[in-house]
């Protein structure tokens, strides 16, 4: 699962995705594992960074062990 999927999952929800189980559309089972407010706000500072990097001719990568 990605902090892109979590954000789908939330915005789905928003939008009124009809789910009754959560089978039927999974994305939405991630929608409460991390605070709405943080997943924007992770995005937003992740936007900042890849701007940076590109505009030192770079490019942003994360490593995870």
């Amino acid at each position: 699962m990605t902090l892109k999927q979590v954000a789908l999952s939330q915005q789905m929800l928003h939008e009124g995705c009809p789910v009754q189980v959560v089978d039927e559309c999974p994305p939405p089972a991630y929608s409460d594992l991390v605070d709405q407010e943080l997943v924007h706000e992770l995005q937003r500072v992740w936007v900042r960074l890849e701007e940076k990097a590109r505009g030192a001719s770079g490019e942003l990568k994360l490593h995870c062990r």
